[in-house]
């Protein structure tokens, strides 16, 4: 019998649904809030779609844009356009209600690990009240659709580990699908999950090793036509060309720029000029034009190695702490504005320096980096006493689980952290931090679970 949802849910809901619907009315009068980084190029491909049934756009852009994004949010663009909405004002909508019901998947993801009702709100209240979270809903990017779908991914896994049915096998590999056509990042989640999989305590049941390589097998073909068709046009065989840019110029570049203290922007000229020194793109395909790209960026970064670990580590803390990475300047003021954030000027200069340099730059931006930054030490140092108690529970399985996912999609940017990386994730983090409520009791907990899987 299916347990009855609280009515405290409903507020939780309802808070989140306002919170949301505020800041909507803010950037549907205020159109260049909602404009991120990668925005424009999404824009452009949905429009192109539309139009033309390509999928491509000429944008300023180093590489083709087609060979660049994958074509899941700039379909749900085209889509939302069809229903005669301006450029993305439906889409936003959606983005905004998927938002407010990531909300309820919370509550019974938390309550599926917790068993408890009052940790389950507790989780559902951080997502609703979550700045990123709230902020990414109403940007035209595709954090809170890959948001979702890393949710229902989770779902998917955990009912699989539970039940290895079959229809679940292959829904697994349909969510994994998704999300590599939301954001190439999750490109190596099913080797992530196959691993998973493979060491669950049914991994000598041979049923769930034939699942496991069918989901696997399946996942494979429905990236293979993606594959085929970069191959065919561009001569690469991968899923986006922004792999290689972020290897040479993001990995090799930020470690070059620490290691001779010259700027980001200094290193970035000093590679491409080693980089046309061995090939250049006007003599050569883009497919081996990109390849000497990642040779020469992984060299770099082997040649500087600790300077690229330090860059590493900080980027995971940017992503994980830094408000400054969800571009709250350009929330208040429009694109160009101060994007470093408070976490990156510390780091550069210092601590006092670096505070006196962003409240030099704007007074307001600074307190909401205060702020932010202070949320977010909060929300993961509860996270962290969670998943240290739901490792001592008979749940930690399932406690690892999260945690290695959340690791996955915080590690794999690198250097440059942002807060957006962190958003798909935070979710995740909510049910952690509800494991330290004092309502949690792994013993009692794990007692009840026990009883119900017999």
């Amino acid at each position: 019998m299916r347990r009855q949802l609280p009515p405290a849910l409903a507020k939780i809901f309802l808070l989140a649904l306002i919170l949301r619907v505020l800041a909507l009315f803010y950037v549907l009068n205020f159109p260049p809030a909602a404009m991120d980084g990668d925005s424009a190029e999404f824009l452009a491909l949905a429009e192109r779609l539309l139009k033309r049934g390509e999928f491509e756009a000429e944008v300023n852009s180093l590489f083709p844009t087609g060979s660049v994004r994958t074509p899941g949010y700039p379909v749900f663009l085209a889509a939302m356009s069809l229903f005669g909405a301006s450029r993305y004002a439906l889409a936003l909508v959606v983005q905004m209600l998927l938002s407010s019901l990531n909300v309820i998947l919370v509550f019974h993801l938390t309550r599926r690990v917790t068993g408890g009702e009052k940790a389950a709100l507790f989780a559902s209240l951080l997502l609703a009240i979550d700045p990123s979270t709230v902020l990414y809903s109403v940007t035209i990017m595709s954090e809170t659709l890959f948001t979702t779908g890393v949710l229902l991914f989770v779902f998917i896994l955990l009912a699989f580990l539970h039940n290895r049915r079959w229809l679940q096998a292959v829904a697994l590999a349909l969510a994994m699908a998704v999300l590599v056509y939301l954001r190439p990042i999750a490109q190596f989640l099913p080797l992530l999950a196959g691993l998973v999989l493979a060491l669950s305590p049914h991994r000598r049941d041979a049923g769930m090793w034939g699942k496991i390589v069918v989901a696997g097998g399946l996942v494979f073909l429905l990236l293979v036509p993606w594959l085929q068709r970069n191959q065919e046009r561009y001569g690469f065989r991968g899923l986006s060309a922004v792999t290689a840019f972020d290897v040479l110029y993001y990995g090799g570049g930020m470690a070059l720029a620490r290691e001779q203290g010259t700027s980001w922007d200094a290193a970035q000229d000093t590679l491409r000029a080693r980089l046309h020194e061995r090939v250049h793109p006007d003599s050569v395909a883009l497919g081996d034009y990109l390849a000497e790209m990642q040779r020469l960026g992984i060299e770099t970064m082997l040649q500087h190695l600790p300077a690229y670990v330090w860059l590493h580590v900080r980027g995971v803390l940017a992503t994980l702490f830094d408000p400054g990475r969800v571009n709250i300047a350009r929330f208040l003021y429009g694109p160009g504005h101060a994007r470093e954030g408070l976490l990156s000027a510390v780091a550069d200069q210092g601590l006092l320096p670096g505070l006196v340099a962003v409240l030099q730059r704007d007074g307001k931006v600074a307190l909401f980096f205060l702020l932010g930054m202070v949320w977010q030490v909060l929300f993961f140092a509860l996270a962290v006493a969670g998943l240290w108690k739901g490792l001592r529970s008979r749940h930690k399985g399932v406690v690892m689980l999260l945690a290695v996912i959340i690791f996955y999609f915080i590690f794999l940017p690198g250097p440059f952290g942002a807060a957006r990386f962190r958003v798909p994730v935070t979710p995740l983090l909510a049910v952690l931090a509800a494991l330290a409520l004092p309502v949690f009791s792994p013993l009692r907990v794990s007692a009840e679970t026990s009883g119900k899987q017999r």
